[in-house]
């Protein structure tokens, strides 16, 4: 029972002494008000049952949240209903918002989201405020069926990446493109006007009732090692940083290439070498977990890099700048890889495929200028220097010839 009620019944009840009649029975009435709504707005119930059209999206992708609320009441009350949404999870339609007058009622509906920020987020938290028709007696119902949704990195559909390939027997260079391997079948994929009818997969035609196809293994492959470091980075590189890496591991993936994540921040998040969509999918949302919360410093995290990665691998080094110091340390872990790339973004952007440039020109750091005197050198040594500033297309990383 709120204050102002009972203030209400106080006038109500010197009225009724003063001049009685008329007042007694509004006094009882307004005590019979508070019996039955101060009793049943303790006792009603509400249930809801929330679902989501997938638990994985990728950064800028749509999200349908769906929902079934339903509220239960021996008397009509008012509803003020709302969906208590991530900072980053943005409204394109449907109600978040409803109020509604009612005893019964079941509310259905779909929100679509646009998730615009790479991260593990969780919808599905209501907020039921209830109160009497005449705003006396007030209630808050917090009701979840939450629902956990990573939101991937942004992919750069990188078209060719130049990474020097092994012999898988002897471990040499190959030196020619991908072959495919016929004695090994790495799965099978539907049937296209493309596909030789040598390659028909007959068994699993049969078994599946349509045209399937043999997905053949490579005759040469290479460990791909993503390193990415996040001490002392903004939130701004830290989602450029994962969508560079991201992109890397999709591009390798797609090429049957084995590879792993190593993470300078959130403990834990490292993913050990391996290939597949489902590996794929532990790496990203790894990247959509990625902070600097417990980064160790640069030259620590280098220093240490040699027992965290595979031995020949060639590794693709994500940074913002890189000092001296930390450039003579990857050099010293250079002699355990067949090749290290060094990816800079020295602001912390970079520009999409179906994006524009911005017209203002970023100054490039000191030590990329002089890295950039010292290409052929370290070229030598098999290191390559990608610095990708804010009027550059992400890209730029297969544009490069080696």
């Amino acid at each position: 029972m709120t204050k102002s009620f009972k203030v209400l019944l106080v006038v109500f009840a010197i009225l009724a002494l003063f001049f009685g009649g008329i007042s007694y029975v509004i006094l009882s009435l307004a005590v019979i008000y508070g019996l039955f709504y101060g009793i049943t707005i303790k006792r009603g119930k509400a249930s809801l049952k929330a679902d989501v059209n997938t638990y994985t999206i990728k950064q800028r992708d749509k999200l349908d949240f769906t929902y079934d609320l339903c509220v239960n009441f021996f008397l009509p009350f008012v509803f003020q209903i709302s969906l208590e949404s991530p900072y980053y999870f943005v409204p394109v339609s449907g109600e978040k918002t409803n109020k509604l007058i009612a005893r019964k009622q079941c509310l259905r509906g779909t929100i679509r989201y646009s998730g615009n920020r790479r991260g593990v987020y969780k919808i599905g938290q209501f907020s039921i405020n209830i109160s009497d028709p005449l705003g006396f007696f007030k209630r808050k119902i917090q009701i979840n069926d939450t629902k956990e949704i990573y939101v991937f990195p942004y992919l750069v559909p990188f078209e060719r990446l130049n990474i020097y390939l092994s012999d898988p027997i002897n471990g040499l260079k190959a030196r020619y493109q991908l072959n495919m391997d016929y004695t090994s079948i790495a799965g099978v994929r539907d049937y296209t006007t493309n596909d030789p009818l040598s390659m028909i997969h007959w068994k699993q035609t049969a078994h599946r009732d349509r045209l399937m196809v043999k997905e053949l293994d490579f005759t040469a492959s290479k460990r791909i090692e993503i390193v990415v470091n996040l001490y002392k980075k903004k939130l701004q590189f830290q989602d450029s940083a994962c969508a560079i890496a991201a992109s890397i591991a999709n591009y390798a993936n797609s090429y049957h290439l084995p590879f792993g994540l190593v993470v300078n921040g959130k403990s834990g998040l490292n993913v050990s070498v391996g290939k597949g969509d489902f590996h794929l999918i532990q790496l990203f949302k790894a990247l959509a977990m990625a902070d600097g919360s417990d980064a160790e410093e640069t030259i620590t995290f280098i220093n240490k890099l040699h027992t965290k990665i595979e031995f020949g691998s060639e590794v693709f080094f994500i940074d913002q700048d890189i000092s001296e110091d930390s450039m003579l340390a990857l050099m010293k872990v250079k002699y355990f890889l067949s090749r290290l790339n060094i990816v800079l973004l020295p602001d912390g952007t970079f520009v999409l495929p179906n994006e524009k440039p911005p017209h203002y020109y970023f100054k490039e750091a000191y030590y990329m200028t002089v890295l950039g005197r010292s290409k052929e050198a370290l070229a030598k040594e098999g290191i390559f220097v990608y610095p990708i500033l804010g009027k550059d297309y992400a890209s730029k990383l297969e544009m490069i010839k080696r």
